[in-house]
């Protein structure tokens, strides 16, 4: 799995960096920015739809090369991560709009959208993108009905408690042994904490976690993930965290555990 380059926090200096035009034979054909473009929401919407304008996607030989295709869609898909929907979704629906057409190209990045959204060994999994990929994917014409019937299954589940949306509520039983509800805790910011007693590297997580600052004002909820949960919530790996705000209000989904801490202690 190719690692996602460090970009920075503050969009401007991320896209700087990312169009930096470069002649190396294996480095990705990032798009130069038009000097006409001022703001800060300019240049990021111009780099979210040209992003693949440079990138030829009929050639093979570009499309087996992992320093250009791999390390490109990557820095692509942690780049929209940063922007916010609107601009998001122009730069999808312009890398839609070409990577499908040849067959050779659809099956690659296909594979590579799984792999780093849908792979619960990958740091990168973001259900906000993915569901605007596959969204798109939905609506283009190089994806027959079959296809199309596994995607719009894909995207159901990515678009369940987004972001910004109320969590879903539901039933668990905590350590007291007694259950409860998650609507039992709106008026509390809420750590959710899904993990399954038998697995390593949840027991790997919890002890980072408990050397690390948790404020107070944060309720950390640790649920055994069964069957029925796992399903409401679309868990694809152990363990999955969600931040809650008051209200049962949505903060992260399906986080790491460094972001986690990042949030809240700079709050």
């Amino acid at each position: 799995m190719m690692k996602a380059r460090h970009i920075s926090y503050l969009i401007a200096c991320m896209i700087m960096l990312c169009c930096l035009n470069t002649q190396a034979q294996n480095a990705f054909p990032y798009p130069a920015l038009p000097d006409t473009l001022r703001s800060v929401e300019q240049r990021a919407t111009y780099l979210s739809e040209h992003y693949w304008d440079n990138y030829q996607f009929a050639d093979t030989t570009q499309l087996k090369n992992e320093e250009i295709t791999e390390q490109g869609f990557v820095n692509f898909i942690d780049i929209l991560a940063r922007f916010n929907d609107e601009i998001a979704q122009k730069g999808i629906s312009a890398f839609t709009a070409k990577a499908y057409v040849q067959k050779p190209a659809k099956e690659k990045f296909e594979s590579l959208i799984e792999h780093y959204f849908d792979n619960p060994q990958s740091p990168m999994r973001n259900d906000r993108v993915y569901s605007f990929f596959l969204a798109e994917m939905k609506k283009s014409p190089y994806f027959d009905e079959a296809e199309k019937e596994r995607i719009d299954f894909k995207w159901k589940a990515a678009r369940k408690n987004l972001p910004g949306t109320k969590a879903t509520n539901l039933s668990f039983k905590l350590e007291d042994g007694k259950m409860h509800q998650l609507t039992d805790y709106q008026n509390e910011k809420v750590i959710l904490y899904f993990h399954d007693p038998e697995c390593e590297n949840c027991h790997k997580v919890t002890a980072w976690l408990k050397k690390q600052t948790i404020p107070a004002e944060y309720r950390m909820l640790r649920i055994i993930a069964d069957d029925q949960i796992s399903a409401t919530y679309s868990i694809k790996a152990m363990p999955t965290i969600y931040l809650l705000d008051k209200g049962n209000i949505v903060v992260l989904k399906d986080c790491t555990p460094e972001l986690l801490i990042s949030v809240i202690n700079n709050n």
